[in-house]
């Protein structure tokens, strides 16, 4: 029997999206697909009406990221259909499968201008289906709590390959479609070299206050970005920034993390916490059941860590635990 999934390069755009998305009668395909665009929230608004406006024609002559749109719309719309969602379906398996496959094989070849802002739109739908494919349905099932297993802040790693899709796309460069909202300003919290927002009891911890060089202490440069986002609460208009603390992440606080350095996650789940009252549907899932994971991984295994509980109270009230004195 043939597949009804499968779909062929040779196989025009059009016909992808009549076979792959549905709306309301009278919609043309591609008016259906900006609908599903449209439905996606992804960045802050500039970005988003970007990507619905100019993403639809972009797929049109790009299959990787056609196939991409389809398999994050499904998505989107399996883990907002419950709670805990189902599990991927076939059909999101396959656009899932053949966007990373073309995505991959593209960027082994010279791109033109509008490949490379079809290129970075693609990476950012991958990106945030890393986030997402969060199976965990309890802080026992999830990171750093659960098993040891080579999926392990895959997602983090994924960071890596975006930063390659940033050098060969650079949607910063003159002429860029995305040029007016990759600023320095739209994506990172401006660093001031002081620890002033976190919680005193952590800068110790983390020995912050020593004169060194970043790389001397490996905490130092997250705790930095920490502190610039500890004063803005996480929105739409600001998730740009708390993401740059995965971006700007160096390899050796990354190493700790998989190597749970008890340090490095109280940083971790700090971070984490800010971005659980950012209800987005590719982020929440995640942020919440780690952060709980977080907590109770160090509660078991580091309890004799100095002011423990002090700097578990923000992470357990954000992530819906609450205090142990309220357990």
């Amino acid at each position: 029997m043939e597949d009804p999934y499968q779909i062929s390069l040779q196989d025009s755009t059009l016909s992808v999206v009549n076979a792959s998305l549905s709306g309301p009668a009278g919609l043309t395909p591609c008016q259906g697909l900006e609908l599903q665009l449209g439905s996606l929230t992804f960045g802050i608004p500039s970005m988003r009406s970007l990507y619905r406006d100019d993403a639809s024609h972009l797929a049109k002559l790009n299959p990787f990221l056609m196939q991409a749109i389809l398999a994050v719309t499904l998505m989107h719309d399996r883990l907002l259909a419950s709670s805990p969602p189902p599990k991927a379906s076939a059909k999101e398996l396959f656009h899932l499968g053949k966007a990373v496959g073309l995505f991959s094989s593209t960027l082994r070849q010279p791109c033109a201008l509008l490949d490379k802002a079809a290129l970075w739109v693609t990476a950012v739908l991958l990106g945030s289906a890393t986030i997402a494919d969060a199976d965990a349905v309890s802080p026992e099932d999830a990171w750093p709590l659960r098993s040891p297993s080579e999926d392990d802040l895959a997602w983090l790693r994924m960071s890596d390959g975006k930063r390659e899709v940033w050098r060969i796309a650079r949607p910063e460069a003159a002429g860029h479609m995305f040029q007016d909202i990759f600023t320095e300003k739209s994506h990172a919290a401006q660093h001031r070299d002081t620890f002033d927002r976190l919680p005193p009891a952590l800068v110790s911890l983390l020995d912050l206050h020593t004169e060194c060089d970043a790389w001397e202490n490996p905490y130092r440069h997250a705790a930095l970005t920490l502190n610039a986002l500890m004063g803005l609460e996480c929105s739409q208009a600001t998730i740009t920034k708390f993401l740059a603390f995965i971006s700007q992440m160096r390899p050796d606080f990354r190493q700790l993390l998989e190597w749970k350095d008890p340090r490095a996650l109280l940083i971790f789940a700090t971070w984490y916490s800010k971005l659980c009252h950012y209800q987005q549907w590719h982020i929440w899932r995640r942020a919440v059941l780690e952060t709980q994971a977080i907590c109770l991984y160090l509660e078991r295994y580091h309890g004799d860590l100095p002011h423990l509980q002090e700097l578990l109270s923000f992470p357990r009230q954000a992530s819906g635990m609450g205090t142990v004195e309220s357990v």
